[in-house]
């Protein structure tokens, strides 16, 4: 089989439309947190938008263990570890997925949900990766995932991704919503989202990663990545999950009337 990291390019055009598609993201993600802050008159928002960035640092460690690469001849690198070097579209893509979608759903959270409409919003979450992530990989090939042993593609994309990145947005949601309820007692110590996205990012995906992660990174045919690769999609979905049970709001269901309110309500009234 065949492993060997791909070496490549993109025209200057392609990587152009890359860079303004998602800076027009993560300016609009920016904008809503800009929005968010000064509705609330909290930092936090912008915190989160911020760690978005941060999140990227762990991307060359993944791409090691999954055999993702990206063009790097004539590359805008942002940064380079482990000899990797990495676009600054990438760093604008986190900044898009993060920045939007996780402060929407930690302010949900803080309003009020149900494990049932978590798990509705994480399956979404799945759908729409999988009709989103074909265009940068199959279409433009701002990314690709290499190697004989990827399993189960979907337009060039290992299924399991879709489970594992969704997965990742709304943990980081649910964790950071917890963070901020129970552990800040003021709102300028949510600078601590900066450094913590990193590591909540990075320890969500080897959590529910680590058996494809291991048979991708170790060469492992398909007759072990196939199996691990489900067994990942469905460590994902108990992550989520149990992090829904965590932070979903107590049941508002109304109790059963006691006998005593009973009485109240079908005594006719007291007569002298």
């Amino acid at each position: 089989m065949t492993f060997d990291r791909p070496i490549y390019g993109l025209s200057p055009g392609s990587q152009l439309a890359a860079e303004v598609v998602f800076g027009l993201g993560a300016l609009l993600a920016l904008v809503y947190c800009a929005w968010l802050a000064r509705k609330e008159g909290k930092i936090w928002p912008l915190m989160v938008w911020i760690s978005g960035a941060v999140m990227t640092l762990w991307e060359p460690m993944q791409n090691i263990v999954t055999h993702v690469s990206y063009p790097e001849i004539g590359q805008h690198t942002a940064f380079e570890i482990y000899d990797l070097k990495m676009p600054v579209y990438l760093v604008l893509l986190y900044v898009t997925y993060f920045g939007i979608t996780v402060p929407w759903l930690m302010k949900k959270i803080e309003e009020g949900v149900t494990v049932k409409w978590l798990m509705k919003m994480y399956f979404g979450l799945v759908m729409f990766a999988a009709a989103f992530e074909p265009i940068p990989v199959h279409v433009m090939d701002w990314y690709r995932y290499y190697g004989e042993n990827q399993p189960l593609k979907f337009f060039g994309i290992p299924i399991w991704w879709f489970f594992v990145n969704a997965m990742v947005i709304i943990g980081v949601a649910m964790i950071f919503a917890v963070v901020r309820k129970y552990v800040l007692t003021a709102d300028w110590q949510s600078v601590v989202f900066i450094p913590a996205g990193l590591l909540v990012c990075g320890g969500l995906h080897h959590s529910a990663g680590i058996p494809v992660y291991t048979a991708i990174g170790s060469e492992w045919t398909s007759a072990a990545t196939i199996p691990l690769s489900l067994v990942t999609c469905g460590l994902a979905i108990a992550w989520v999950y149990l992090l829904a049970r965590l932070v979903a709001s107590p049941s508002t269901a109304t109790p059963a009337p006691s006998a005593t309110d009973a009485a109240d309500r079908t005594d006719g009234p007291v007569r002298a």
